[in-house]
């Protein structure tokens, strides 16, 4: 039979040499994440190795098992993933990741009533775990398990559905060609087939947050959390949605959430821009979320709230765990340098940029911490070196149009927004940007024509946006000129 299984995948494959470690908090952490990039690269053997150390660092946690079966059922090694998965299903809170890869297993091991009755069993969990899994190939493999027990009819029914339910991997796989437009579509229309599916809702979630439409986002992490609710992974995301959409407060309860949970990893990502490395100008996205991650995270929250104190207690708890982090250390400076302790903040800035004279990344948010101390010369050189170096990259545009706009540059700001908007992949700051230099500069039409452009791309209103807009209609229709 020539679709004797059909292969169960933990992790769609992600882009060999992009990502990096992010932070571990415990050991173990970084080999897992090591492991997951290798066997989305089909590295399998390079893979088992990581895994092989964190599993022996990790003994008892689930998602190292889980993750190092997936590896050997890709090696076709089905004996050595069983053990993994019966451990896996003893440990995990939740039992449908490992019901699933039972399932497969006994595929693999020529025994489809076994298989059966795993899948089945998954597919009537319909539950979210943190490595996650997609439920199309759950009913791929079913149909495989009665084509092998010759039950002709139910397979048949049963591939039908799961191709229906292919519509999940499509959606993930328009998404990371970066058309969030059609990929939504897609999403959609996965949801439509089955409703109650937790793993097209968590796929349109993470589409939505990356097409910017936030408030939708928080309805499918919503659904997650109402069946799931004791699920770090949903918060995790649905704080991120909270950030974008300006519900600070309503984040910060979520991060909270999870702090209490304490799980030694929060998540597995490897198919949104989310968390730490959201427009932040790095190359890759989180693989392995930990409580470090989620306490930057908070801290930031506070920081945006003005809330000093707490940001800093987070913070130091971020310093404990990594001091070497190159993020923690630039929003330490930050804070030094909210808190008043200018000296300090300088000190600390300038050997960070001495350590880190190449880093795009370091240097975009030093740049910035130079101006927040009013050091605009300083400031300035970093951000036209970065922009020369980068040859008008949007995030260096980007640092030095905020710079400009500090030292009333208004014309070399719209300049700078103007670069940014014309990029491929330009955000929404730069047309707010845009719209407030040339607010400064009284060109009221324009002002008025990139604050309508910037709201009608978010499924949200930024106070400030509309303060703007509304400002701008007034002096257009004082002067007669309103359009």
């Amino acid at each position: 039979m020539q679709d004797k299984f059909i292969a169960l995948t933990l992790l769609v494959a992600l882009v060999g040499g992009a990502a990096q470690p992010v932070n571990a908090l415990a050991p173990g952490v970084d080999d897992l994440q090591k492991g997951i990039q290798l066997y989305g690269a089909n590295k399998n053997a390079q893979s088992l190795v990581a895994l092989n150390k964190a599993v022996t660092a990790m003994p008892n946690e689930p998602f190292t098992l889980l993750a190092r079966a997936d590896t050997l059922l890709s090696m076709e090694k089905p004996k050595e993933a069983f053990a993994d998965l019966t451990k896996a299903l003893k440990l995990s809170h939740y039992k449908g990741g490992s019901h699933s890869r039972l399932g497969l297993c006994y595929l693999q091991l020529h025994q489809p009533a076994l298989a059966e009755k795993e899948l089945e069993e998954s597919i009537k969990l319909n539950e979210l775990d943190i490595l996650r899994w997609a439920n199309w190939l759950d009913y791929l493999n079913l149909a495989a398990a009665k084509q092998g027990l010759r039950k002709y009819k139910e397979a048949n029914t049963i591939r039908e559905l799961g191709n229906k339910l292919r519509l999940q991997q499509n959606a993930r796989d328009t998404r990371e060609t970066l058309d969030m437009q059609n990929s939504l579509v897609v999403a959609d229309r996965a949801v439509q087939v089955q409703p109650e599916n937790l793993y097209s809702h968590y796929m349109r979630g993470v589409i939505r947050l990356n097409a910017g439409s936030s408030l939708k986002a928080v309805e499918d992490f919503n659904l997650i959390i109402k069946r799931q609710p004791k699920d770090a992974l949903s918060y995790y995301f649905r704080a991120d949605a909270y950030m974008d959409a300006g519900k600070t407060k309503e984040a910060i309860d979520d991060y909270s959430k999870i702090i209490a949970m304490a799980p030694l990893v929060v998540a597995v990502v490897d198919i949104a821009e989310t968390g730490r490395c959201k427009s932040s100008g790095k190359a890759y996205d989180e693989s392995a979320v930990t409580l470090e991650d989620i306490y930057y995270l908070r801290a930031s929250a506070y920081r945006r709230l003005s809330k000093l104190k707490e940001a800093r207690a987070d913070l130091n708890a971020c310093l404990k765990l990594e001091p070497c982090d190159l993020d923690i250390k630039v929003m330490n400076i930050d804070l030094l340098t909210a808190e008043g302790k200018k000296a300090e903040a300088l000190k600390e800035l300038e050997a960070l940029v001495k350590a880190n004279p190449k880093d795009i990344h370091c240097l975009q948010m030093a740049a910035t911490a130079y101006s927040n101390l009013g050091l605009s010369d300083k400031a300035l050189a970093i951000a036209n070196n970065m922009v020369k170096s980068s040859t008008g990259e949007t995030n260096a545009l980007l640092c030095r149009a905020q710079i400009f706009e500090k030292l009333n540059r208004w014309q070399e700001a719209v300049a700078d927004y103007t670069k940014a908007i014309d990029n491929d992949d330009f955000n929404d700051d730069a047309l707010a940007g845009r719209a407030r230099a040339y607010a400064r500069l009284g060109d009221w039409h324009n002002t008025l024509k990139d604050c309508n452009a910037a709201l009608k791309s978010q499924d949200f209103a930024k106070p400030e946006l509309l303060q703007l807009k509304a400002k701008a209609s007034e002096q257009l229709a004082r002067s007669g000129n309103h359009r």
